[in-house]
């Protein structure tokens, strides 16, 4: 099946992967993913809307997220907003009526969100769908950071300045370019029970 995802979201800035992260992932990830690793490489597709990332960079955020370490449980991408996508392969034993999934974590709520049902469906034909381009990857936000604040380098995001239930998805709200680890090492440093601290 043709990879849409490339087709939808064309390579911007990307970078090889290591061929020893290829391969200890290969069977870990969705092939197709595997396929775009091996094509195009890490780094920011669609101009910057999601970058794949190394999962290594990401492990250890997501895993302080969830609240231990999970093998079958691996971060694949980050989107300009600072939501982390990650791949969850159910194993065997697990009474599942689908075998792998895509979650996001959004940040500014500690909610994780199942964004498809299918590792292979996200890759090839999840995104043509124009209401799941802006639930998941909130396109009109993404449009207004990039011509307000310019283009993203590979890690980076532009972040939510505060978290105020009704205003956080407001034009205003979206804060200076930045490193996505770093915000979400923040945002775990100022978690507490159902609100977030307002940010320096």
């Amino acid at each position: 099946m043709i990879n849409k995802f490339t087709q939808i979201f064309q390579p911007t800035n990307t970078i090889i992967v290591p061929t020893k992260i290829v391969k200890e992932y290969q069977n870990k990830i969705p092939k197709e993913l595997m396929d775009i690793w091996m094509k195009f490489g890490f780094g920011k597709f669609g101009k910057g809307i999601i970058e794949l990332v190394n999962p290594k960079d990401y492990e250890g955020i997501l895993w302080q997220w969830i609240g231990e370490k999970h093998k079958h449980i691996v971060p694949i991408a980050i989107s300009s907003l600072g939501h982390l996508f990650y791949y969850v392969k159910w194993r065997e034993n697990e009474s599942k009526d689908y075998n792998d999934e895509i979650r996001f974590i959004d940040p500014t709520s500690n909610q994780f969100i199942v964004v498809c049902w299918s590792g292979k469906e996200f890759f090839t034909e999840f995104y043509e769908n124009e209401y799941d381009l802006e639930d998941t990857l909130f396109n009109d936000f993404f449009n207004y950071g990039l011509e307000k604040k310019g283009e993203l380098k590979i890690g980076e995001i532009y972040p939510f300045k505060e978290f105020k239930e009704y205003e956080i998805y407001e034009y205003e709200n979206i804060g200076d370019i930045c490193s996505a680890i770093e915000y979400h090492k923040k945002l775990l440093m100022n978690f507490e029970g159902e609100e977030l601290e307002l940010l320096s």
